[in-house]
């Protein structure tokens, strides 16, 4: 029997998003899957019900993360964003970019942006409030990259500049605390709070501290 729900219960909610998320978003994924899904979700081909429901089902769970089955979709993709909320957030914007997720309604006009009390105007906000939490996270990171990049290995530098380039946040940090570990690297006090504060922003587990363990003080 099948470990996964979704799989067992394919016409159960939320089956179809998941399922597709695991196909293309988990590490396990072959090589180009996330651009192809993209591709497929900007272009789907006619006939293709499956991205439709897709589609329809991502825009359900935004409007509602607590509808999701608890913990299927992080054991199917194992994403590293912190929560569902985060991760399915991250997914709408790379796949339809500003398009908005609320039922489909357009953007408000320029003047109903200024009136916090116009119609749309909190969908609006609610936008601007996401990509300013997603580019605070990808400032602090990049932070962190440039004071430790003399400290890590060219390759390491160079998967993790990649990693909060595409918008994986939560990798890049664990993998930057790795590499750190591994290498049993000195950090200061200012760096490892700054990596311990993004990691209860983005409401990780033990793993980076864990990890931030083996480094020793840098003095």
């Amino acid at each position: 029997m099948s470990a996964f729900r979704w799989e067992r219960h394919p016409d159960g909610p939320f089956a179809t998003l998941i399922a597709v998320a695991a196909t293309y978003c988990a590490p396990e994924a072959y090589d180009g899957a996330y651009d192809d899904l993209i591709s497929r979700a900007r272009a789907p081909g006619p006939g293709d019900e499956e991205i439709g429901a897709f589609k329809a089902e991502l825009q359900q769970a935004l409007a509602d993360p607590g509808q999701l089955p608890a913990d299927e979709l992080f054991d199917a993709v194992d994403y590293g964003d912190g929560s569902d909320e985060a991760f399915l957030r991250r997914l709408w914007h790379d796949l339809y970019g500003d398009q908005p997720y609320s039922g489909g309604l357009p953007d408000p006009a320029p003047a109903d942006r200024a009136d916090p009390g116009a119609p749309g105007a909190g969908a609006s906000q609610h936008r601007a409030m996401d990509a300013a939490y997603y580019e605070d996270l990808a400032g602090r990171l990049y932070g962190l990259l440039i004071g430790l990049e003399d400290r890590l290995d060219r390759q390491d530098a160079r998967q993790l500049h990649h990693f909060i380039e595409v918008g994986e946040y939560g990798l890049a940090l664990e993998e930057m605390a790795g590499a750190l570990a591994q290498a049993k690297t000195p950090i200061t006090d200012q760096e490892r709070s700054d990596m311990l504060a993004l990691t209860r922003t983005m409401k990780m587990d033990d793993l980076v501290p864990r990890a931030l363990g083996f480094c020793p003080h840098a003095g």
